[in-house]
């Protein structure tokens, strides 16, 4: 069972980037002044309910607070470019 979990979690970090990389796709996609503002940052108490018991006692308690605490939730904000009708 706790490897079906693990797979799910897999699954969903798979693309995630992080924050530097994040900004520098959104530079080369020719966005300017990309900025990453974490609004929250997870911990054990999110795991209730949405990670099961026995994954965090394979992962052990330590472990499982490092992985949450891996994660945010965020907004992105850059500057899409202006396009002008003379040159594209």
């Amino acid at each position: 069972m706790a490897q079906k979990h693990l797979a799910l979690w897999v699954g969903c970090v798979a693309e995630a980037l992080e924050i530097d990389n994040y900004k520098a796709k959104l530079l080369a996609a020719g966005f300017s002044n990309p900025d990453v503002e974490i609004v929250k940052t997870y911990s054990m108490e999110d795991t209730k309910g949405l990670v099961a018991e026995d994954l965090i006692d394979e992962l052990g308690r330590e472990e499982t607070e490092k992985l949450m605490s891996s994660f945010v939730s965020a907004f992105v904000r850059a500057i899409k470019p202006i396009r002008c009708s003379c040159c594209g």
